[in-house]
């Protein structure tokens, strides 16, 4: 949450106050100024106003109903400051995850003190990545060492009476900044592998998309009467769609599970980007599975199955093409050569081979003969 400086913070609180609560709920700097003052009439010894009393209990309860429990928290007695930290289940179909939210509201008691308020600012920013990235455990231990650390750093300011020497801040403030950097390494450790099961989560999405095309597509060939469930060709049509987009989610879990060739995702592009990318691969799986059919059945390819094994062939072959991007791309290359020149496959014969009847395509062409006077070359 952002903080912003409030100069008249009971103002601001009766002006909230009275909106209607679920337009302008309050904010976490108000709920600190609510209690400071409170805290102030209690700790003073002497009776607390009821009205007083009640503003913090409703501006608390206002705020929780928002944002969730405010499940962590250090009210600075020095000024009106505090960092917390609330937990808000994200609904029914969450199974059990929860929005953890970091809180802070310090300028009143940092600001005339060196280091520390760079230092807190690093903490918000931080905590503001790993709630747009991480997901359950991971985002709550992140979270609260967060807080560990800004509440360090406002116990720090408590210590001192709010009166902290210029050079014991500092050194605070960088011992802060290096744990601030081992909660970073923990951060892009978790996010890779949240963005990975985000990107296979896509994937599934992906799949169950392509499924539902496929009975779209099967009805519109119905609708022509180019339909017929027991077609050789229709059914290697969609045994190599779907043995392409089985073939590139296979390749991605594999390759998730794999020490050596992890693959590696961009976890700070977004969940929903995320998202969209990983439904984008089956669906270039089974383009790379129905182009190769497609190019084996237009002769683009020196290859033919044999005619008892033809089915069983196409879909072994799709499903190679839709998990191994290179082995699609080097049989791609070689169509494209046969389409463009008419030139055979390298294993087959020699570069630049040409088929009968194709014109010479690779050079220059070879100097005519010129006619040789009487005795010349004797």
């Amino acid at each position: 949450m952002t903080e912003a400086a409030i100069s008249q913070p009971g103002t601001a609180i009766a002006e909230r106050e009275s909106a209607p609560a679920a337009v302008t709920p309050p904010s976490f700097p108000d709920v600190v100024w609510a209690h400071y003052e409170w805290d102030a009439q209690r700790r003073a010894g002497g009776p607390v106003d009821p009205a007083v009393e009640e503003r913090y209990r409703r501006t608390l309860e206002r705020f929780e109903n928002k944002y969730g429990d405010l499940v962590s928290v250090y009210w600075s007695r020095a000024d009106a400051s505090a960092v917390g930290v609330t937990v808000k289940s994200r609904g029914p179909l969450s199974f059990g995850d929860s929005e953890v939210r970091f809180h802070r509201a310090t300028d009143w008691v940092t600001r005339a003190t060196p280091a520390i308020p760079e230092a807190l600012d690093h903490c918000e920013t931080l905590a503001q990545k790993v709630r747009e990235v991480l997901r359950s455990t991971s985002e709550r231990i992140a979270i609260q060492w967060i807080f560990s650390v800004a509440s360090h750093l406002l116990g720090f300011i408590e210590r001192t009476n709010g009166k902290p020497d210029e050079h014991d801040a500092r050194r605070i403030a960088h011992d802060a900044q290096r744990e601030l950097h081992k909660v970073e390494g923990y951060y892009e450790r978790a996010g890779q592998k949240a963005g990975r099961i985000v990107y296979a989560e896509g994937m599934l999405l992906g799949a169950a998309f392509l499924i539902v095309f496929a009975f779209l597509s099967a009805g519109v060939l119905w609708l022509f009467n180019a339909y017929d469930a027991n077609a050789p060709g229709i059914q290697r049509f969609f045994a190599c769609y779907a043995a392409g987009a089985l073939g590139a989610i296979v390749s991605v879990m594999s390759r998730m599970a794999s020490e050596r060739n992890k693959i590696v995702v961009d976890y700070e592009v977004g969940r929903s980007n995320l998202w969209l990318l990983g439904a984008f691969r089956p669906f270039v799986g089974a383009i790379f599975g129905l182009a190769l059919y497609f190019a084996v059945k237009g002769g683009l390819l020196q290859i033919t199955p044999k005619d008892e094994n033809s089915f069983y062939w196409y879909t072994a072959l799709s499903f190679l093409a839709g998990f191994s991007e290179r082995f699609t791309k080097v049989l791609i290359d070689s169509a494209e050569h046969t389409a463009e020149g008419g030139l055979l496959p390298h294993a087959s014969g020699s570069p630049g081979e040409l088929l009968p009847g194709a014109p010479h395509t690779g050079g220059s062409s070879p100097p005519e003969a010129k006619p040789q006077p009487p005795g010349a070359g004797t």
